[in-house]
């Protein structure tokens, strides 16, 4: 189960769901979420991990797939069961953890932004494994404050659940 990653007391839409038309439809992206909130917002580890690599020297972003798409500053966290999570179109020079890191669930890891093939400040976030040397994304639910799991859903309003120390 994962929580919502970004901080208790701060609340942030879904623009793009589970297989969403505009761009989650490849096979890495298919259940990924748009989470739209301001550029500098702390995102949080949606659950513990080992930090597998990062990405943070970009400082553009926009709807021009050709010159964007793989100039979005990332980070990506392998957990003890094989999946990974991905942060991406987070802010320049905002990380702060680093490969090897250790982190646990709802820890500070980088910033939001707007790098990347992107159409406005958000974040993109995934959960991930590799199957037969493709990374496949997977449907996930989220952890609720009250401990409940729910299904995030493109037009549902998401509520932090962690302090973010």
């Amino acid at each position: 189960m994962l929580s919502v990653p970004f901080q208790a007391g701060e609340a942030y839409g879904i623009s793009q769901g589970f297989k969403g038309s505009s761009t989650h439809n490849t096979a890495d992206s298919e259940y990924a979420l748009d989470i739209v909130m301001p550029v500098g917002t702390q995102i949080l580890a949606a659950k513990a991990g080992v930090v597998m690599d990062i990405e943070e020297d970009f400082n553009q972003g926009g709807s021009d797939k050709k010159k964007f798409v793989d100039k979005a500053n990332h980070v990506r966290i392998l957990h003890d069961d094989g999946t990974m999570a991905v942060y991406a179109h987070l802010d320049l020079a905002s990380v702060i953890v680093r490969p090897g890191a250790k982190v646990r669930a709802g820890q500070r890891i980088a910033r939001s932004g707007n790098t990347g093939f992107s159409s406005g400040p958000h974040l993109h976030f995934a959960l991930q494994q590799n199957i037969g040397l493709e990374l496949v994304s997977l449907p996930f639910r989220f952890k609720d404050s009250d401990g409940s799991e729910f299904n995030p859903a493109e037009g549902q309003l998401l509520k932090g659940t962690h302090s973010g120390q």
